[in-house]
């Protein structure tokens, strides 16, 4: 055992026997005759070399404080490797290596270092020499391993994230709970990037950041894992250089490959060396190339056999090299060293005349040398992938006391944390074909029985492997669980796994369903509406086409492929009424009013949206009723009745909060601030604004953002704060021309146009910049915002005849029917263009029509631009003291509630 203090310049060896109890207490002498004693700097030595757990804390005679005590659990991967046989030949490789380690201790930046060649030509073994050399240059060093089925498949990210906290995929929760909390207080990461943390390292979300998840899009999250990712390997390299491997690149799948396109650039910027391997076979370099963003410094080291002389001096290890059968070996082999250590094996202390001819005969030939139970042992584990634990191999076997140490002394598996996996990747799969076909289904089986309860994508595959003709369903339950964890591209693979092998209509009928849904979760409603087709198309079952129905309308309705959408929804309803689905009818009622509403039918809006809650409430579904109560708010808002539209979007954002319905409550917050400023509730209205934008953001949902930016903007410019309010219109419009969003041009255009007309007073840029989203709006539909364009249009022109004209225009647009914000807005400046133009009449019948529109629902900010238009009207008709002191009085109401619209024309009408 070697014992030294981290900051120490001695170093002694020590030979300590007895208890963990005493080992603990010899250590502590060791460090204290050092003067070297830090608490942990004893376990920062030792652990190189075992694998210990805390068990408290000591005192010590002659401290002040405590130390800690840790006991011995088993000498550690990187000291069992040591103890393998020393590596043959790859001089070079490991020259090179050196250099790199050299470079990156010197000019603290890092490398990408990547080594491709067959299979069993010694990538392994480097990679494992590698690390010896790393971490003897003080080097922290992780490794992760791709594999092409079992227990840990295409998880070699996580198990890097494992591998940099210091637990493993067995740690108990409250062990990875611990972790996390301790990165966010040693500012590894920002507590925003804990949701990203906890989805790693399969941590179950609190109820608030579970609701912060639920509104993020697919994208965010996968770029917030990829860049926690980055950012943990980023910021541990800080305090000590780290060394990442990733092996077996060519069973990566897209997704494993999107995460280590973050890692590149930081192991190029930062002291940490990313190694990663591969086969020629399914190499995805060129990938990796592609994904790179910016200079990556990038070595590939393409992995040759072994020479002559060195595969002499490989077989020195188990025979005399002058033996001519060795010979044979050698030139067989043709320098792959896992072929020749095969054959040297398999030979070893036993006559043999034949030479297999490949890696799978020597396994078979080597599995008949075996003891027979651990010949039925190997086979056995053989089913599980490449890697698997002792408890899961003795239910297999029936054996409880079954020891794998024959098999590790017949370097056929070795051990790996607290699994065991196949010394190769070749010896698996060898092993794994010499089962026959019937005690191949058999062991399958009983796998599957035994991961029942513990992982239900392995359970599927189990299944799918013994041919049961459960598998489709049990694929289709580890979908809903991936689901459940938010993650929709597994479970996309995982239904079309299930799609392969369905044969039953019902079985593909239910994974098309699902993949439909996935696939408009992750933004691609087209893809949707065409498994949505299929699913119709599996089914003769009435309420199984209901669904389906419903499902394509979901997805037309993102492609504004309105009529066919409508027309599904028909089918549907003919269904769900026959049925009294009520939650069915809910998304029905739901979905058809969300059609109504871009096509000017608000009535049918409202009422749509009313029988949805209806139903919703009905069936119970808390889901089902906030999105009614918002499509209830929309409704209500486009009539004009805000504070009803407020009450409904208010519950729906409670109900949301209640129970952590994300999505839908980010995607209707901007609306409690944009419906406040209608109640004169400026500041409030401010504040709700400015946390929409924030949890848009924070949940990478960008239309959300638009809308959170466009009430803010709203709120500032009526607060008289442009510069602010300028900077958010940029944002938004950049927002909208990266989604194509053109309908909300317009709306951020009002407002820049009035900053411009506000700041420079009458220009034709400003003219012109608001008469192009007029062009939008004949566009997009007219009546969304056209009004309230052309009364913009009439504010910012010196043309009194083209102001006269938009403001006709407007009106009858009005009178035809039109979204509620028009009409307030309309008329508060058709009465300052009118004040501007001396037309105290037109003021008075503008002031007039607007009390008229919101006669069934009075707002607190109409009562005081009535109030503000016929003070100016009276005033500007006939002045007097009288009518001056109004205009005090209207201009101290503004000052009041923080208001500044309208203020400049009273502060022009009292000095004249």
């Amino acid at each position: 055992v070697i014992a030294s203090g981290l900051g120490s310049t001695t170093h002694q060896e020590y030979t300590v026997t007895g208890n963990s109890v005493n080992l603990a207490a010899r250590l502590v002498d060791m460090a204290n005759s050092n003067e070297t004693l830090i608490s942990d700097s004893v376990h920062f030595a030792v652990h190189k070399i075992v694998e210990s757990e805390s068990v408290g804390d000591v005192t010590v005679k002659g401290l002040d404080s405590p130390v800690k005590v840790w006991r011995l659990i088993k000498f550690s991967d990187t000291q069992l490797k040591a103890q393998r046989r020393p590596i043959v030949g790859r001089k070079a490789e490991l020259r090179q290596f050196k250099a790199i380690i050299e470079m990156c201790s010197e000019s603290d930046s890092g490398h990408v270092l990547y080594i491709r060649g067959e299979a069993g030509i010694g990538k392994t073994r480097l990679i494992e020499e590698y690390i010896i050399i790393a971490e003897s240059q003080g080097f922290d060093c992780h490794t992760g391993l791709v594999l092409d089925f079992g227990v840990g498949k295409q998880d070699v990210i996580r198990a890097i994230v494992y591998s940099l906290l210091e637990l493993n995929p067995a740690s108990e929760q409250n062990e990875s709970v611990q972790a996390i909390k301790s990165v966010l207080s040693y500012e590894l990461l920002g507590e925003e990037q804990a949701v990203f943390l906890n989805d790693l390292l399969n941590v179950p979300q609190d109820p608030d950041k579970h609701a912060i998840y639920d509104a993020m899009d697919n994208e965010t999250r996968k770029k917030g894992k990829q860049k926690v990712v980055a950012m943990l390997m980023q910021n541990m390299s800080s305090t000590h250089p780290l060394t990442v491997v990733v092996e077996d690149l060519h069973w990566a799948d897209a997704e494993t490959l999107a995460y280590l396109s973050p890692l590149y650039n930081v192991a190029s910027k930062h002291p940490i060396i990313l190694v990663m391997t591969s086969r020629i076979q399914g190499d995805p370099l060129e990938q990796i190339r592609r994904d790179a963003v910016g200079s990556m410094k990038l070595t590939t080291i393409d992995l040759g056999p072994l020479r002559e002389e060195e595969s002499l001096e490989f077989a020195e290890e188990f025979f005399d090299v002058s033996n001519r059968f060795a010979q044979d070996c050698i030139s067989r082999a043709e320098g792959n060293p896992l072929f020749l250590e095969q054959l040297l094996l398999s030979t070893k202390d036993k006559e043999c005349k034949d030479i297999p001819g490949s890696v799978q005969s020597i396994v078979l030939a080597r599995l008949d040398q075996i003891l027979s139970y651990d010949k039925q042992a190997l086979q056995a584990s053989s089913i599980l992938g490449q890697r698997f634990s002792l408890e899961v191999l003795r239910f297999l076997i029936e054996n409880a006391d079954y020891d794998p140490e024959g098999l590790i002394n017949h370097n056929l598996i070795r051990p790996l944390e607290d699994n065991y996996i196949f010394a190769h990747a070749l010896v698996w799969e060898s092993v794994y074909s010499s089962l026959l076909r019937g005690r191949r289904k058999e062991l399958h089986e009983k796998a599957a029985e035994w991961f029942s309860n513990k992982d239900p994508l392995l359970y599927a595959e189990h299944l799918s492997r013994a041919d049961n003709p459960n598998a489709p369903k049990a694929y289709l339950n580890a979908a809903h669980s991936q689901i459940k964890s938010f993650h929709f591209e597994p479970a996309i693979q995982t239904i079309s796994k299930g799609l392969s092998i369905s044969s039953d209509d019902e079985d593909t009928y239910n994974l098309l369903m699902l993949k439909g849904e996935c696939l408009r979760e992750i933004g691609q409603p087209a893809d949707s509406i065409l498994v949505y087709r299929k699913a119709l198309e599996a089914t003769t079952n009435k309420l199984d086409k209901c669904r389906a129905w419903i499902g394509l309308a979901a997805g037309m309705r993102l492609t504004d492929n309105f009529d066919e959408a409508l027309s599904s929804l028909e089918d549907a309803e003919d269904v769900a009424r026959s049925s009294d689905l009520t939650f069915e009818l809910s998304q029905i009622h739901y979905y058809r009013g969300n059609l109504y509403f871009p096509l000017g039918n608000i009535e049918g809006c409202l009422k749509q949206h009313g029988l949805a809650l209806e139903c919703a409430q009905k069936a119970r579904s808390p889901e089902c009723e906030a999105h009614a109560l918002s499509g209830l708010g929309d409704a209500y808002y486009s009539q004009g009745k805000m504070i009803t539209s407020l009450n409904y979007f208010q519950r729906c954002i409670d109900l949301c909060r209640s129970h952590g319905f994300g999505r839908i409550e980010v995607e209707n917050l901007s609306m409690i601030s944009w419906n406040s400023l209608y109640l004169n509730e400026v500041r409030e209205s401010l504040k709700y604004g400015l946390d929409a934008i924030k949890a848009s953001v924070q949940a990478g949902q960008q239309r959300p953002e638009i809308t959170s930016r466009l009430t803010t903007v709203r709120t500032l410019y009526a607060m008289g704060d442009l510069d602010e309010a300028e900077i958010h219109i940029i944002k938004g419009l950049n927002l909208v021309d990266s989604l194509g969003a053109n309908r909300f041009k317009p709306f951020f255009n009002i407002f820049l146009a009035r900053i411009r007309f506000e700041r420079q007073g009458f220009q034709t840029s400003t003219v012109d910049l608001i008469r192009n989203s007029l062009e939008i709006c004949r566009a997009t539909g007219i009546g969304f915002i056209g009004p309230w364009v052309l009364s913009t249009i009439a504010l910012v022109t010196d043309d009194e005849k083209l102001s006269v004209a938009l403001l006709d225009e407007g009106e009858l647009i009005l009178k035809s029917g039109c979204v509620g914000h028009n009409y307030i807005d309309f008329y508060r400046d058709a009465m300052e263009v009118a004040w501007r133009n001396c037309n105290w009449d037109s003021i008075e019948r503008y002031a007039n029509a607007l009390e008229d529109f919101v006669k069934p629902e009075p707002l607190p900010c109409v009562e005081y631009y009535i109030m503000w238009g016929k003070a100016l009207a009276a005033h500007g008709g006939t002045p007097s003291s009288k009518t001056a002191e109004q205009l005090c009085l209207v201009k101290d109401k503004a000052q009041s509630i923080d208001l500044s619209t309208g203020v400049m024309a009273l502060e022009e009408a009292l000095a004249d």
